[in-house]
């Protein structure tokens, strides 16, 4: 009779055990199940907060006014670029300056030439597109490289973008377009430091954003 109390006593102790070893493992599972929901959510919600941080500054971007020349054209500065001065030449070619960070510069210049076809496309060649008797583009760089053809506001253009490389001090960008209208030569040089340099790098990071910039070119309706 002893005995079978303790066998019985003992079954109840090792089912009480295994009770407990479930309801120790299913609150585990719970608790695993709980913390895997929250840094699911947490991780969604910070990921649409960054997504609408870069929305926002996509759009601040997208949204920056155009500053307006008074020959009838526009155009939207990258960010960072304010107009330093405004030259006019006898010839009727106007020049307008603007600085940037890192000391890079932004030149526009409205170059009419009467002895131009009002219908001739823009020139696909670097050096002829460089504008003679205008120090700011009459200055090219040694190299060619091919033109890019592209619409500007209803304007035949080519762009051409050079980089040169700086170890330490980041990489000298010089961007070159020249669009026509109507006989009239719009020309738009960015040229500057952006960015860093590694030795070890693949590939280089070139700034967009002035390229874009560029491409916002357009008439004052």
């Amino acid at each position: 009779m002893q005995s079978y109390k303790q066998n019985h006593h003992a079954v109840r102790n090792e089912q009480f055990s295994n009770n407990a070893i479930l309801i120790t493992a299913l609150s585990c599972l719970g608790g695993l199940i709980l913390i895997i929901g929250a840094t699911l959510i947490l991780s969604r919600l910070l990921s649409h907060q960054e997504f609408s941080m870069a929305e926002a500054g996509q759009d601040q971007v997208v949204v920056m006014p155009p500053i307006e020349f008074s020959e009838g054209y526009s155009m939207i500065l990258p960010s960072g670029f304010q107009q330093e001065s405004k030259r006019e030449y006898e010839n009727g070619t106007i020049v307008y300056r603007f600085g940037g960070e890192e000391r890079c510069k932004l030149t526009f210049a409205i170059v009419k030439d009467k002895e131009q076809n009002a219908f001739a496309p823009p020139p696909l060649n670097y050096t002829d597109a460089l504008i003679k008797g205008v120090p700011e583009l009459s200055q090219g760089i040694d190299g060619e490289i091919m033109a890019e053809r592209v619409g500007i506001d209803g304007m035949s253009a080519t762009l051409f973008r050079f980089y040169e490389k700086e170890t330490y001090r980041g990489v000298v960008f010089t961007y070159y377009m020249v669009a026509m209208d109507s006989g009239t030569k719009l020309v738009v040089k960015i040229t500057g430091k952006y960015g860093g340099y590694d030795e070890h790098a693949t590939d280089i990071s070139m700034p967009e954003h002035w390229y874009d910039s560029m491409l916002t070119l357009k008439h004052v309706r």
